[in-house]
């Protein structure tokens, strides 16, 4: 178990170093320049080379990599944000618990949500029930979730005026923003859960533990959904990093000061330092849930376990 989680960790690393070359090469060759955008239009042609020259922006890409990883891998400094001459660190970290919060409630209400609703389903197959949550899953996927989160605004903070449209000023703020990320999730997570259940409830141990004269509570919850969560987990945990990145939209819509908007203002304004620090640390934070969800698989499933210890 100990190896297996060591093994994990060394690719984790290998991972985030990996995210770290893409996302710098990737700056690197995007049009236009920090100097000028963070100059004045009039600033002059010398005052411009001049900056670029503090900055470091004329030395050779290898130059510039080896620099990048230098100083956040063994310096632990990600640099200073162009626009706000902060460190970018210290500013993601400011915010990063806006995006944490919306990322964890909305996968943790999709996951209850979802695997409720597949279990039903899977129960219930070609019933009503099954034929419901089917047509509602394929609705909630193919709705966009900008649009959603707008007829949110419009419904429940304008019309209404139940709940506040902008920022963040109290828990009911994170309501609307959470439900316009896990509408989506759910329907992911419980298409997939009724899809792994019906294959279980067809087993062989399935009849037995029914012959046995067990409860079907007992046998759905202790037998059939157990076994049948391994592509679930999956599922939640890729969620939960989609939710991560994905809420630069619903941080838009609804001004919530997270990283996502972070980043969107420093693409906007050429500020690269800011855009690697916001992209490096959701990686970080992805991969990390990546290396939870392996290990749950070991703790769920007694043949992952068996298949660990013995290497």
């Amino acid at each position: 178990m100990a190896k297996y989680i060591l093994k994990r960790v060394l690719w984790l690393i290998v991972i985030v170093l990996a995210v770290s070359v893409v996302i710098f090469s990737l700056m690197f060759i995007i049009d236009g320049d920090p100097a000028r955008s963070i100059l004045s239009v009039n600033a002059s042609q010398e005052d411009i080379d001049a900056l670029r020259d503090k900055l470091g922006l004329n030395d050779p890409y290898w130059v510039q990599l080896v620099r990048f990883l230098k100083q956040t891998f063994l310096e632990f400094d990600i640099g200073t944000s162009y626009r706000t001459r902060k460190p970018v660190l210290t500013e993601i970290f400011e915010r990063i618990g806006y995006t944490l919060t919306i990322a964890s409630v909305s996968t943790f209400v999709a996951t209850v949500l979802g695997i409720y609703l597949g279990v039903v389903a899977a129960t219930n197959q070609y019933s009503w029930k099954d034929n419901t949550a089917i047509f509602l899953s394929l609705f909630c996927v193919s709705m966009p979730e900008f649009w959603f989160a707008l007829m949110l605004v419009s419904i429940f903070a304008l019309q209404l005026g139940w709940l506040p449209p902008l920022g963040i000023d109290s828990w009911k703020s994170y309501i609307l923003p959470c439900i316009s990320c896990l509408v989506g999730g759910t329907a992911n997570i419980a298409r997939q859960t009724r899809s792994s259940m019906l294959g279980e409830i067809r087993q062989d141990y399935i009849t037995t533990a029914k012959a046995k004269g067990q409860t079907k509570e007992k046998i759905i919850t202790r037998h059939a959904l157990k076994n049948s969560l391994i592509p679930v987990i999956t599922v939640i945990g890729s969620l939960f990093g989609t939710q991560l990145g994905g809420s630069v939209v619903v941080e838009q819509i609804f001004s919530i000061p997270g990283v996502g908007s972070y980043m969107m203002t420093a693409i906007g304004f050429r500020d690269y330092p800011a855009v690697r620090g916001g992209v490096l640390v959701i990686a970080i934070c992805f991969s990390a849930v990546i290396l939870l969800i392996d290990i749950v698989y070991v703790l769920v499933d007694p043949r992952f376990s068996e298949r660990y210890n013995n290497q």
